[in-house]
């Protein structure tokens, strides 16, 4: 698995050399309470250098949405099934990645614009542990659904190569679009793009016209 690059590589061997010194040094919480907040404090004060330029492309693959049954930060399960009838992002992230924690902003302000629409913003994390990620959204302030793939498998049936990747579903739970790389998601052209998908739409264009 990679991280998407560029300019903050020397963000991901910082964060990658301190956490595993602390995880040599401590067993306990504190050290990596502190490893946390600080790869958060240092990410997002290098907003302006982690470029938002990945695009999110029409996705022409002809398979089926794979399955996705995680448990969220309260050990509660979701199941893609259930969020048929919704426009539904799908992201993969990690902590150790960059360009994932600076993206999420920008997501939680996407998730925040449709909270009274069909749509449902869910964060996959690959592989850490259930208080890191809760530490993580602490510190972050987003409010959208995180889900824990501790195995790495639900990122390698969704052919999760970089991060972060995301996924764009329409309501009968195609996949429509993707985005390998981080993505300015409160764009214009991104609400754009998910009004397009909305459920009803024709009907509502068709009356309007």
């Amino acid at each position: 698995m990679f991280c998407c690059a560029g300019p903050v590589a020397w963000a991901c061997s910082w964060s990658c050399c301190f956490e595993v010194l602390c995880r040599q040094l401590v067993r306990g919480g504190g050290c990596v309470r502190l490893f946390t907040a600080i790869t958060v404090a240092i990410v997002l004060s290098t907003v302006q250098v982690i470029s938002l330029a990945a695009e999110l492309r029409p996705y022409d693959e002809q398979w089926e949405t794979p399955s996705l049954d995680l448990p969220d930060l309260a050990g509660k399960q979701h199941n893609i099934d259930s969020y048929r009838g919704q426009v539904v992002l799908v992201n993969f992230w990690a902590s150790w990645c960059p360009p994932c924690v600076v993206e999420m902003p920008g997501m939680q302000r996407l998730a925040t614009a449709f909270r009274d629409r069909p749509f449902s913003l869910i964060a996959v994390n690959f592989r850490e542990s259930r208080s890191t990620v809760w530490r993580f959204r602490k510190l972050l302030k987003v409010a959208f659904t995180m889900l824990l793939d501790d195995t790495g498998a639900t990122a390698d049936t969704w052919d999760v190569q970089v991060y972060p990747t995301s996924y764009l579903l329409d309501a009968q739970g195609r996949i429509r679009y993707v985005a390998r790389g981080a993505v300015e998601w409160d764009s214009e052209e991104i609400m754009q793009r998910i009004e397009t998908l909305m459920p009803g739409r024709d009907a509502r264009q068709a009356k309007l016209d």
